[in-house]
């Protein structure tokens, strides 16, 4: 069952998901076709797509076996997979069906877009499925504006007249937030979620009982203090606060205290507003002391509590990685000499492998201590960032050339990110199926670089159908780089999770200041891109798109190469002048009306 599930994660994600629903879900051609909101002969292609790239024997045993496993409570990506699109064809059903199964499932996300199934049921309309999922406990956190539009799911469910689900959603923000925060608190939860320290002085000064609040991701005031540079006026908000009782050794929702913020959350650490901290109560742990150099205190504790020398702090740092990030050698061989391991995992966002943070900072007596209590050589904070690259990114061949002779590799991507052209070359000559991997290294910054990798590829047999729909996204923001895409034999109407195409692409991607939007727009029609494709949130075609953000020279080409204002198949709140006069573009007004655009 492993193989099978690892071969399925394998595949990209539109094919992954029409695996999932056909062979998974049991769903027919037509219901998959309904769930994922496409014709029914791109399910068929895409399930032969799929059926290519796993072997014959492979995808028997998905018939075989996966259909008896569907639904279980640890296959998270088909659980995923299935109230996703039940959510988005309003299957009620078979969303009632599925979090009787696991109630944790109305709190998944989803694994591209990251967005919840009740994001889902708010966009397309679906009430009774939107009820469902609020009345089993779903959070209606649905403020989060999406890209690039910056427009929120319940902006486009009011946009489209779903008045019974923006009653319903509102209703169901009003009571979280009277359950939380009394109304009149409003103010501070404003100011604490855009960090305008000047708004929340003064409201706490005229209501001290305000110096607990939080805003949603668990902030208090002390904690936006603490992340601002120092200066006069932060410490004396910040005595004011601690004065009326602020919990110094409050932790927000990812962990981080407000002294953490201080030390690792600016960027360049605040050592003196840390040390205040400190001294007005801040509790003095491990991490601290670790990432402050302070090898007395660190030596004085593991002798007397052994058992500290893996301390995991509530931000999920460790003292062995907060010694390495700021360069306290002494005190990474200390720890390492009492036990400490090199490879513990730490989960926050602001986590740091040893090895990494040694590589980062030239440190090779540091390097060489950690390797040698068996520090993993490939480690890595997240796919691009591993203790090799790092120490080539500067320059710093001598820790490179160590970490290497323990093993240490670079993956050929990150070959493609850094430029090591020769090297790439001198990969794919020993293993030439590693071609296809370079053919998402699209870098609209420097497209001559990326030319000349995709040639490279190109030389060494990369296919074609290969080309990813964010290789293009980015390549639409350098036209030269786009048009090797497309030479090469790219998909123009490749599409994301979201059924966004290139051409919708081309009115937010962003290149080189000499570059405009139109010429790529161009160059993706010549290649035989759709006009009226249209995407899952929107509904709207790349004209619509263009429409919405303003984007006159595009929108031009558009209307120029054929795109029509209104298409049969519109709706109301899809067509190009509804979303211009949305957005009061007058101009793009003025334009669509001049190609016979209708309200």
């Amino acid at each position: 069952m492993k193989r099978v599930l690892c071969a399925v994660q394998t595949l990209p994600p539109n094919q992954r998901e029409a695996v999932t629903l056909f062979y998974i879900g049991g769903y027919s051609y037509r219901e998959v076709s309904l769930f994922l909101d496409v014709p029914e002969k791109i399910v068929k292609s895409r399930l032969h797509s799929a059926r290519n790239k796993l072997k014959q024997r492979m995808i028997d045993m998905i018939k075989e076996t996966l259909h008896e496993q569907a639904p279980s409570k640890d296959d998270h990506f088909t659980q995923q997979t299935l109230i996703v699109a039940a959510c988005k064809a309003g299957d009620t059903k078979v969303v009632q069906r599925l979090v009787e199964t696991e109630f944790t499932l109305i709190e998944i996300n989803d694994e591209i877009s990251k967005f919840q199934p009740l994001h889902y049921a708010i966009r397309e309309g679906h009430a009774d499925v939107v009820k469902l999922l609020l009345e089993a406990g779903a959070a209606p956190n649905v403020r989060e504006p999406m890209a690039p539009f910056r427009l929120t799911v319940l902006d486009l469910a009011r946009m489209r007249g779903f008045d019974e689900v923006v009653t319903l959603v509102e209703t169901a923000i009003s009571a979280k937030h009277q359950a939380s925060m009394p109304e009149a608190d409003a103010p501070i939860r404003s100011a604490l979620e855009a960090g305008d320290l000047e708004s929340i002085e003064a409201l706490v000064r005229k209501d001290p009982s305000l110096v607990t609040a939080i805003d949603q991701k668990g902030n208090t005031p002390l904690h936006r203090a603490a992340e601002s540079k120092i200066n006069h006026a932060v410490l004396k908000l910040i005595n004011f606060l601690i004065d009326h009782q602020a919990d110094v050794n409050a932790a927000n929702h990812s962990g981080l205290k407000p002294v953490d913020l201080a030390i690792f959350h600016n960027g360049a650490p605040e050592w003196a507003l840390a040390g205040y901290l400190l001294a007005r109560g801040a509790t003095y742990t491990m991490n601290i002391a670790a990432a402050m150099g302070d090898l007395a205190y660190i030596r004085r504790v593991l002798n007397e509590h052994a058992e500290q020398v893996d301390f995991q702090d509530t931000n999920q740092r460790r003292p062995l990685s907060c010694a390495a990030e700021f360069g306290h050698t002494d005190i990474v061989k200390l720890l390492l000499e009492h036990g400490a391991d090199p490879n513990e995992q730490e989960t926050s966002d602001f986590r740091t492998f040893p090895l990494v943070a040694a590589a980062r900072g030239n440190h090779l007596e540091m390097a060489e201590a950690l390797l040698e209590h068996d520090a993993d050589p490939n480690a890595s904070v997240n796919a691009a960032d591993t203790a090799l690259s790092a120490a080539m990114d500067h320059n710093d061949m001598e820790v490179a050339n160590l970490i290497a002779s323990y093993g240490g590799y670079v993956d050929i991507r990150i070959h493609g990110y850094m430029g090591n052209i020769p090297i790439i070359s001198a990969i794919l000559q020993a293993d030439p199926d590693k071609a296809n991997e370079l053919l998402g290294l699209t870098n609209n910054t420097a497209p001559e670089r990326s030319i000349r990798i995709l040639r490279l590829a190109e030389k060494y047999g990369a296919d074609p159908k290969q080309v990813g729909e964010w290789a293009l996204f980015r390549a639409a923001g350098a036209p030269e780089l786009l048009r090797a895409f497309l030479e090469f034999g790219a998909d123009p109407n490749v599409t994301d999770r979201e059924g966004r195409t290139p051409l919708h692409a081309v009115n937010f991607s962003q290149g080189p200041s000499t570059t405009t939007p139109a010429e790529s727009a161009g160059l993706l029609i010549d290649y035989g891109a759709d006009l009226n494709a249209r995407d899952d949130m929107m509904q709207a075609t790349p004209l619509a798109w263009a429409a919405y953000l303003g984007q006159i020279e595009p929108a031009e080409v558009l209307l120029t190469r054929g795109a029509k204002p209104n298409l049969p198949d519109d709706k109301p709140w899809t067509t190009p002048l509804f979303l211009a006069k949305y957005q009061g573009h007058e101009d793009m007004i003025t334009l669509l009306k001049a190609h016979g655009a209708e309200s």
